[in-house]
């Protein structure tokens, strides 16, 4: 135990969903708090700065306080906002948009357009990643300081520990079928006696669980395990494909590693189709278990639309979509322009793009595999034309410097920008704004429940 600090206010919140309070001038980020709130507040970290606290009781409630829908909140580390007011979730997401690009970029757009509320702001995922363990951890209050531990558990990292799993009864980010698939597979495990993967000693069969489904309730079942199955899992995989009649795919992976990183497995298919069809609006898309697609659907299309509105096509234009995926935004646009010049790294991706291309029969669509900062030359200029438009969605980290200098040889009339990061993404503008105006921004909530926001930045070529 740390400080305990009595009445302590709680005034705003900071990055990354924590709150703040000041205490003798001092900055306190405090851990589950919602402004308004008044508390006793423990002390369990100190820094030169800023100090770090936990709620031990809450004297008076804010009123933007609500109570979680969910058993595991605050032990999971998933749903950080869950018990704050809808509406305030989407005005600190504002706010931090409009934070960063003040005081990371030094500049602010002309417009901020009003951010898009999700109107399903629980079982809005299309994917959820799950975890198997030998070493649980234990929810119950009195024993979370005591670190206990027992058998068996599938479910989600504690916040800080690679090790310990919270088991999940119920997740609400996902369709409720999810929790019947996982329970399913849970209590199969645990009555056939197959072992949970013990990272620590690098042991034990089942690794991980990966659900996806569709918005017309398909799912594809991706079970990962430790070592080659043995028949048991081919049992279980072949029961629950059965039982469960939504299951139209199942795979499963063999992961030897000491991580639990999925990304460069192959995945072995095991029953039904080998693709899920996902569709947005008119448009219809692969997905496959290894394949990278926005995890709100029905927010993606208004993402989408979004995108569409702010770029304001005259049908005429040849547009540069960068870091473009499986091409989904290219797909999307491609019947409003003349050629979609698409780039990515990952070449699976540009793949699955070619193959989304055949099934909504789109042919104004070039995709290029390669790393942008590599790709992106005056050659590349030469080759497939100056762009009327540029649309950039890069990774949370950001586009590479290289990338960036080479906009600014380019000078397309409009850039697009869309992130997950607008932290990343104020820095970048700040790179280009000596060239370009920021005229707008269109935040787009596709993570309720989190401090995680998408945001769509407009930037005009200065007169």
């Amino acid at each position: 135990m740390g400080k305990i600090i009595e009445n302590v206010a709680i005034e705003a919140y900071a990055a990354k969903g924590k709150a703040i309070a000041r205490i003798d001038g001092k900055v306190v980020f405090v851990k589950g708090a919602v402004p308004g709130d008044i508390a006793t507040i423990n002390i369990y970290k100190k820094r030169r700065k800023y100090e770090e606290a936990e709620i031990i009781t809450l004297e008076s409630a804010s009123g933007d306080r609500v109570d979680p829908i969910c058993t595991h909140f605050g032990v999971c580390g998933g749903c950080k906002w869950q018990h704050l007011n809808y509406d305030k979730q989407l005005a600190y997401k504002t706010h931090e948009i409009l934070d960063h690009f003040k005081r990371l970029g030094g500049i602010q757009p002309q417009k901020a357009y009003p951010i898009i509320a999700c109107d399903q702001p629980f079982e809005y995922r299309n994917k959820m990643e799950f975890s198997f363990s030998s070493l649980r951890w234990i929810e119950k209050k009195e024993d979370l300081l005591k670190d206990t531990s027992t058998s068996g558990a599938l479910g989600f990292h504690v916040p800080g520990r690679f090790d310990k799993i919270v088991q999940i009864n119920q997740c609400h980010l996902q369709a409720e079928l999810q929790n019947k698939i996982r329970s399913f597979i849970y209590t199969y495990a645990l009555e056939h006696h197959i072992s949970f993967h013990n990272i620590k000693k690098h042991q034990g069969l089942l690794r991980n669980l990966v659900l996806k489904n569709t918005q017309d309730n398909k799912w594809m079942v991706i079970l990962v395990v430790f070592e080659h199955p043995p028949k048991i899992i081919n049992t279980l995989l072949t029961e629950l494909y059965e039982k469960v009649e939504a299951i139209v795919s199942v795979y499963y992976m063999v992961n030897p590693k000491k991580n639990d990183a999925l990304f460069d497995l192959q995945a072995t298919h095991y029953k039904g189709e080998k693709h899920l069809i996902e569709t947005l609006d008119t448009k219809h898309f692969l997905i496959g278990p290894n394949s990278f697609f926005q995890v709100n659907p029905k927010q993606t299309i208004n993402l989408y639309n979004a995108i569409k509105t702010l770029c304001n096509f005259k049908g005429s234009e040849v547009v540069y979509d960068l870091y473009c995926g499986a091409g989904t935004i290219s797909n999307y646009i491609a019947q409003e322009v003349k050629q979609v010049i698409g780039i990515e790294y990952v070449e699976e991706a540009t793949q699955q793009a070619k193959t989304n291309d055949q099934l909504n029969k789109t042919e104004n669509c070039t995709y290029v595999h390669g790393d942008l900062a590599a790709v992106l030359t005056d050659d590349f200029i030469e080759q497939y034309g100056s762009p009327d438009l540029v649309i950039t969605d890069p990774p949370r980290a950001g586009m590479h410097p290289k990338v960036i200098a080479q906009l600014l040889k380019i000078r397309a009339p409009k850039i697009i920008y869309v992130s997950c990061n607008s932290a990343t993404q104020a820095r970048d503008i700040a790179l280009l704004k000596d060239v370009y105006d920021l005229i707008s921004i269109q935040p787009v909530d596709m993570f309720p429940q989190t401090h995680h926001v998408e945001n769509i930045a407009e930037l005009h070529l200065k007169p």
